[in-house]
């Protein structure tokens, strides 16, 4: 497994492309525009995020997920990629997706209610 910070990713040219493609097919999700909206009026009020994914090329898949950070700028929906991990099997990314949807605990060590 590899993480992949925002940081490394501006300084190396191929993570930078991975990156600016990652955010220009993030699609924010409906529950997301529905809590900014509503909670538009608390200055720098955002939503951190975990988004699973794979990719098929020709020669292997390539199993990921990638966090990323939302928040309302008046009508628009910004998004800025946290960082990405790249997972070195289906059974490690696997494992990590089941662990995201059920676990209680967030990553900062505070319950989830």
């Amino acid at each position: 497994m590899i993480t992949v910070t925002r940081e490394e990713a501006k300084a190396d040219p191929v993570y930078r492309k991975l990156f600016k493609k990652l955010c220009w097919h993030h699609k924010v999700p409906g529950h997301t525009v529905s809590v900014l909206t509503k909670n538009k009026h608390i200055k720098n009020f955002c939503e951190e995020s975990r988004h699973f994914l794979y990719v098929e090329t020709e020669h292997k898949t390539l199993y990921m997920h990638y966090d990323v950070t939302t928040w309302i700028d008046g009508r628009k929906f910004l998004i800025r990629l946290e960082s990405a991990t790249f997972y070195d099997t289906y059974e490690e990314y696997e494992s990590a997706r089941l662990l995201g949807l059920h676990s209680t605990i967030h990553q900062s060590g505070i319950p989830l209610n």
